[in-house]
């Protein structure tokens, strides 16, 4: 009976958790850099709205669909790859130069234009190892200038720059991975308190499976 009460209460919990799933869409701004790159406008369901930038060139997304997300601090099998940003596990870990950079650029250090824009999008993919370096952008430059060969390496969150992995569900349920976004998420707190009840459910119905 306790076995059976506790398999009710998890799906309970899953299906309670989808149906309060974060949302977000993209939108372009006035600023757009080329080629359908950003800066992006996200639209959430949970944070608000703030400025993105893509991090894999290798995948699409739809301006104004609405895709399921999580936040994390890599990119999903790393795009293109290659280069000298490390992929472990299929997790393309975020490197501190993008997070150096986007902290600037969402803190108003740089003036925006569509040319700002293209430069900053192309020093992200440089720095997540999706396109060949090249120091004549001088976003990256300014990245290798203040970490040096560093700056290739893992953010661990730092700036509290995060990557918000994009995914939505095919008509057989299976997961879709949507291009991932570098983000400056605003309140880290909503997202802290949300894994921590998460885990104190995961508890709960733990002991009570061992009971």
């Amino acid at each position: 009976m306790k076995l059976k009460f506790t398999a009710l209460l998890l799906a309970g919990a899953m299906a309670a958790s989808s149906a309060i799933a974060a949302t977000v869409s993209l939108h372009k701004t006035p600023f757009s850099g080329a080629n359908n790159g950003g800066e992006y406008l996200a639209k959430t369901s949970d944070m608000g709205n703030f400025v993105t930038f893509c991090l894999e060139s290798n995948e699409t997304f739809r301006f104004g669909q609405v895709y399921q997300y999580v936040l994390s601090d890599y990119a999903t099998k790393g795009g293109s790859g290659g280069g000298l940003s490390p992929i472990v596990d299929n997790k393309d870990y975020l490197s501190i130069g993008s997070a150096y950079l986007m902290y600037k650029y969402t803190t108003g250090a740089y003036i925006k234009s569509y040319d700002t824009s293209t430069a900053m999008q192309q020093a992200l993919w440089m720095l997540e190892g999706e396109t060949d370096a090249d120091l004549n952008n001088a976003f990256f430059a300014e990245a290798i200038a203040q970490y040096g060969a560093g700056a290739y390496g893992n953010s661990n969150g730092a700036f509290n720059i995060r990557v918000m992995n994009l995914f939505s569900f095919d008509e057989q349920q299976r997961v879709t991975h949507i291009q991932d976004q570098i983000v400056r998420v605003p309140d880290a707190g909503a997202t802290i308190a949300l894994i921590g009840l998460g885990l104190g459910l995961i508890g709960l119905v733990g002991r009570r499976v061992r009971r």
